[in-house]
């Protein structure tokens, strides 16, 4: 393989890997608290311009 293909495979599978965690991390933190905020902002030079912003708030108050 060439270079280049490793490469490309070595970051798409650490965005991958990093977007998972951060969502498993997410689903916990809501699992346990009422109110749960995320914002994720992620820039990579010009290639890449993302914001993400998930809130979750439990209605049901007991």
């Amino acid at each position: 393989m060439s270079d280049e293909i490793v490469i490309t495979a070595i970051v798409c599978i650490t965005i991958v890997a990093l977007v998972l965690g951060v969502t498993g991390i997410f689903a916990i933190l809501a699992y346990l608290k009422d109110k749960a905020s995320l914002k994720l902002k992620t820039r990579a030079k010009t290639l890449v311009d993302n914001e993400v912003i998930i809130d979750i708030e439990d209605t049901q108050k007991k």
